[in-house]
């Protein structure tokens, strides 16, 4: 199996000699009426490698915003930095508490909410900028820290297009790059695979080594070791503050107890997952071996057959001729690099995805049909990686009420459902709380609630124990396994597999390739039932079937460092160190301000288009220079086929307003003209043709570097007051965050409609009230979404009005000069044309 996690001998702890670089004295914190942090009292000092622990809720993330500079207490004393910028009489000192973040990094639980731009460099560049940085001195950082969390190869990649856990590293990176003296992180590897994992402790070690001081908010036992101090919160007091010898979470046994991977006592990691799967020296695995083969049934749960499946726009599949069978009663647990395509498959098997080709088939129904979802419905259970994409509701009560009383259950009956479901999870405490007050370890507690209280014959769980402190992942695991035992089909994706060696009855190991998506073969290995997809092109795939019960440690261990080796080998191919970049087209070697003006330019000239012979050399035109961006015509066409499609169906109500002409037929008393169809079709494809200009603008060049120009050519406005900066920061902003908030609210959708909701397979009359019942948990998110963000701007540096400087500098060449001779050519077309009619 896989070693999940880098081990290190725990440090000496350091004396409180060095400076102090956070004080807190006394503070208290309360959300509304809930008090979360009680008179805590914590000094870090410089160089120190604290490592922040307690349980979900018990004040952790609070407690590092606070040392972050982005939250000020309701009492107590803050000095970040050597200043006081929090005092009970006084209040908060804003500009002590801005100079003070210039020196401390944030990375957030959530790394979506802290990428600001649409490109992985640029968003990297965002905090250097902000410092005041020359460019040659941010490329420097860019590509130090790309390279200190092996993205280098994904430094032009749009974050969307990045799995949770590169979006986990692109952030680690952005923090990096503006060199603090303390960087405080939440849970920075809890959406990593193992190599991803190792590499980002790694990289905290060797900026521990250069001086930083490390605040680590964790779950995981080794990695609590790693530091010189553990402070522990419990209900939000401190309860221990010293070394990692003298705090129970941080034992060996602490690790193994919780069923979190812990190898640090071993030399090889697989041979106590061998051991543990074979059922030597394991009696659970032992009996689990007996029990599954009495659960599991001949009948396939899940059906996958060469599937492979392609994001829209996206160059390179994420998954390529993907096959797994998964029967009746199984536990099998989904593996692999992030990036592989572990989500996406689960998204496939929901029916939130069709496959590109390839067919899936879930409890015997195609997921992603309108009539299999509903026949599906309540019979699959699907918890989101990102639980809080799924609560809707206005407490965690109802919101696990919704999908039993979509079923039927009413009164009293309905009651006890929910009771009992809270009960089972363990969150009745939390009933009548909002689930945007509660912790991310207990939004996934209240996600898997929400699920259960449907009683599914089948649950499909992403990372179900991320984020979770040992206890509540023990409970977890725990409540799968007394499930898997009544007959549930469970099937998990995880990054550490070794958390569910004693209830797992297969292992699937996904291995991305070298483009980024997975291949199509699989072998099992008999004898440990794992099941490992490799990146070679046979056809077969084996089930995991056992017919061999006897141990052999050998072909165990091997199976597993297969697995392992390949994950790792996924790693380094996307560490590479060469930062290299393709050599761009025409259109995209542009200045962004003279492809601004130019295509504003050719848009107007658009109006003048009055004939098809001028129609078609427009269009000519425009494909020449789609062709000369780097994305392509096909790829410029596919971006705006809606909003083109949208544009002719208004352009086509023309042919009712144009009485000129021959009557070619008539709609009732309104006749329809041969000029009015004519006129119709021309403006509809002119008003069409207008949209590729702008969506080839903005695929020629990144939404940073077009909101730079836009910066750049509105800046006289900047002398009559307007807020240019602010705006462009906006509009920035708004272009990141919208693809975001409409992938929220379709998987919000789909979290609905997998609970019996109306959305999907209801009514129209229905489909709209259940679509507008979601409005308030969407703008819910985009305030949280805008929040978050908020906090991650400041933590980087960002100030309204401050002097920043921009990485890339907008320059006129020879490819602007070819432009500008292209587009004036073109014009000359048109008038000619014009002209010649």
């Amino acid at each position: 199996m896989i070693d999940m996690q880098t081990s290190a001998a725990p440090r000496d702890v350091l004396q409180p000699g060095g400076r102090p670089v956070a004080e807190l004295r006394d503070v208290t914190f309360r959300y509304g009426g809930i008090t979360v942090l009680d008179s805590v009292s914590v000094t870090i000092h410089d160089g120190e490698w604290v490592a922040l622990v307690g349980a979900n809720g018990s004040g952790k993330t609070t407690l590092a915003r606070l040392l972050s500079g982005l939250l000020s207490p309701d009492a107590g004393t803050v000095r970040l930095m050597g200043r006081l910028c929090f005092a009970t009489d006084s209040g908060a000192d804003t500009q002590a508490y801005r100079e003070a973040r210039r020196s401390i990094g944030l990375v957030q639980q959530n790394p979506e909410d802290q990428i600001v731009t649409s490109v992985v460099e640029d968003d990297v560049a965002f905090g250097p900028e902000n410092l005041g940085l020359p460019p040659h001195s941010i490329t420097g950082r860019v590509r130090e820290a790309l390279s200190r969390t092996g993205m280098e190869r994904h430094a032009l990649a749009d974050p969307d297009a990045l799995s949770g856990g590169q979006q986990q590293r692109v952030a680690i990176a952005g923090a990096l790059a503006m060199e603090p003296a303390l960087l405080v992180l939440d849970e920075p590897t809890a959406m990593l695979d193992p190599a991803g994992r190792a590499g980002t402790l790694r990289t905290m070690q060797a900026a521990h080594d250069a001086g930083t001081t490390i605040v680590h908010v964790t779950h995981i036992p080794s990695e609590m070791r790693r530091a010189t101090r553990v402070i522990k919160l419990e209900g939000g007091k401190l309860v221990y503050d010293g070394p990692a010898e003298g705090c129970a979470l941080c034992a060996v046994d602490a690790g193994r107890a919780s069923g979190a991977s812990d190898t640090s006592g071993t030399s090889n990691g697989t041979k106590s997952t061998s051991s543990a799967r074979s059922g030597s020296g394991n009696s659970s695995s032992g009996n689990r071996g007996s029990i599954n083969s009495n659960a599991a049934s001949d009948e396939s749960a899940f059906s996958v057959r060469d599937v492979t499946f392609r994001y829209r726009n996206a160059s390179e599949p994420a998954l390529h001729g993907v096959n797994l069978t998964v029967r009746r009663g199984e536990f099998l647990t989904i593996t692999g690099a992030n990036g592989s395509g572990k989500s996406t498959l689960l998204s496939l098997l929901c029916g939130i995805e069709a496959p590109t080709s390839g067919e899936v088939r879930s409890l015997g129904e195609h997921p992603h049909s309108r009539k299999g979802r509903k026949r599906l419905l309540g019979r699959v259970g699907y918890v989101m990686q990102m639980p809080e994409r799924q609560l809707f509701a206005d407490t965690v009560a109802q919101d696990v009420a919704f999908g039993p009383h979509n079923l039927g259950l009413q009164s009293s009956e309905l009651d006890e459902r929910v009771h009992d479901t809270l009960e089972m999870v363990g969150i009745t405490a939390l009933a009548d709380r909002s689930p945007w007050e509660l912790s991310g370890g207990q939004q996934r507690l209240a996600a898997i609630a929400g699920v259960l209280s449907m009683r599914p014959e089948a649950m499909l769980l992403d990372e179900p124990t991320a984020g979770l402190d040992a206890r509540a992942s023990r409970h977890v695991i725990g409540l799968l396994d007394a499930l898997h035992r009544q007959g549930v089909t469970i099937v998990v994706v995880t990054h550490d597999p070794q958390r569910f060696r004693s209830v797992a009855t297969r292992t699937f190991c996904l291995d991305g390739d070298a483009h980024g998506g997975t291949a199509a073969n699989a072998t099992a290995d008999a004898l440990s039932n794992a099941t490992y997809h490799t990146s070679s092109n046979t056809d077969d795939i084996a089930t995991g079937t056992s017919n061999d019960h006897s141990p052999s440690s050998h072909a165990e261990g091997s199976a597993s460092s297969k697995c392992s080796s390949q994950v790792s080998s996924d790693h380094q191919r996307t560490s590479h160190s060469d930062h290299q970049r393709t050599r761009h087209r025409l259109v995209s070697r542009m200045d962004t301000r003279v492809l601004i003006i130019l295509c504003l330019v050719m848009m107007a000239g658009m109006f003048t288009v009055s004939t098809p012979l001028q129609l078609a050399w427009a269009f000519a035109g425009i494909l020449v220079g789609m062709w000369c961006t780097d994305a392509g015509p096909r790829r410029v066409l596919s971006s705006c086929t809606g909003l083109i499609a949208l544009i002719v169906v208004l352009g086509l109500f023309n042919v009712f307003f144009v009485r000129t002409g021959t009557p070619v037929c008539h709609i009732g008393s309104l006749p329809i003209t041969d000029e009015g169809l004519r006129d119709a079709v021309l403006y509809s494809l002119r008003f069409a043709l207008v949209i590729v200009i702008g969506a080839t603008a903005v695929l020629a060049a990144s939404t940073t570097r077009l909101t730079d120009a836009a910066e750049s050519l509105l800046s006289p406005l900047a002398r009559c007051g307007v807020p240019i900066h602010e705006c462009a920061l906006i509009m920035t902003l708004a272009l990141r965050f919208l693809p975001i908030i409409s992938r929220e609210f379709t998987q919000l959708a789909h979290a609905q409609a997998s609970r019996g909701g109306s959305i999907a397979t209801g009514r129209p009359a229905q489909r709209v009230r259940s679509a507008v019942s979601l409005l308030v948990p969407v703008f819910a998110m985009a305030l949280r979404h805008a929040e978050h963000v908020g906090t991650a701007m400041e933590s980087r540096g960002y100030e309204s009005g401050i002097a920043r400087t921009h990485w890339h500098q907008n320059r006129p060449g020879a490819a602007d000069a070819l432009a500008c001779i292209g587009v004036a050519l073109w014009l000359a077309g048109l008038i000619v044309i014009a002209h010649l009619a």
